[in-house]
C-alpha cells in the first residue's frame, strides 16, 4: 500500500472515503485486484490518496 498524507484530519471532521479498481489480473493464488483510494473530507477536498492491491484467493 502506497498512500500520502495531503491534509490533516481532525475529531469529529465528516469523512468521505472512495475506492476505484484500476486493473484486475489473474495470478496463481487467485486474482490480483489494484485499486486508487481517496479519503475526503468535509470541505470536499483530498486529504488522503493511495493506491492498494489485494489477492482474492480461488478457495482451493
Amino acid at each position: 500500500m502506497k498512500i500520502k498524507f495531503k491534509l490533516p484530519i481532525f475529531p469529529n471532521d465528516e469523512i468521505t472515503t472512495e475506492g476505484t479498481i484500476k486493473k484486475t489480473e489473474e495470478v496463481s493464488q487467485g486474482t490480483l485486484i489494484k485499486c486508487n483510494i481517496t479519503v475526503k473530507n468535509h470541505h470536499d477536498q483530498i486529504a488522503i490518496s493511495g493506491e492498494t492491491a489485494v489477492t482474492i484467493t480461488n478457495g482451493e
